[in-house]
């Protein structure tokens, strides 16, 4: 039987240090022990966007997100 456990801001806030440091999303799966999917969704869902709804980018050129 699988566990299944939420992310917490704590998985968060390592997750935006990651992907700030250009590391892929497979990789920070397999470091907090989640699925792929999982660490996709997370970064959709913080996904950080101006007053006219554009995506804003980070310094690597992807979208930019916010733990918050």
């Amino acid at each position: 039987m699988r566990k299944y456990r939420y992310l917490t801001f704590t998985d968060r806030k390592q997750i935006s240090a990651w992907y700030q440091s250009n590391d892929r999303a497979a990789d920070i799966a397999v470091r907090l022990g989640m699925s792929v999917k999982t660490i996709y969704l997370e970064l959709k869902r913080g996904e950080e966007t101006d007053e006219s709804g554009a995506v804003i980018l980070d310094r690597n050129q992807r979208p930019a997100y916010n733990p918050v």
